[in-house]
């Protein structure tokens, strides 16, 4: 059970593991001081949960799923947290490698890529082309 985050909200119960839990808690009060073997407290468990009237589990069934909704909640605000606690260590990440490469790029201005290239070449020579008829005009 040590692995994983400790703020995770635990895992919602079932209706059956409700049951099993009372069912615990009565035996406990009947026999304080005795011992339970898990196998035949389970065995006799289930058992009786299958001899139980549907009217009988609706107790057990409310209670699971009023755990459903307050497991759904916890986890909505574990994983918001999560989410903010990310986007923080990824923002002073980024601030951090910000500053620490701003002095090797120099200027923020890209270089052109060889794709550029060409049109910048016929960009100039329609600029000398230009200059040309303008100087024919003049004469």
């Amino acid at each position: 059970m040590g692995k994983g985050d400790p703020n995770k909200p635990r895992d919602k119960m079932s209706s059956y593991a409700f049951f099993v839990q009372t069912c615990r808690e009565e035996h406990k009060k009947k026999l304080p001081d005795s011992s339970v073997n898990f196998t035949e407290f389970s065995k006799k468990c289930w058992e009786r949960w299958k001899t139980m009237s549907a009217k009988e589990k609706l107790k057990f069934e409310d209670m699971a799923k009023s755990d459903r909704g307050l497991y759904d909640r916890e986890m909505k605000s574990y994983k918001t947290a999560k989410l903010k606690e990310k986007y923080e260590e990824d923002i002073a990440a980024y601030c951090a490698k910000g500053k620490s490469e701003a002095g090797k790029k120099g200027p923020g201005r890209p270089t052109g890529s060889k794709r550029n290239e060409p049109e910048d070449e016929e960009e100039e020579e329609e600029e000398e082309e230009d200059e040309e008829q303008e100087d024919e005009d003049e004469e």
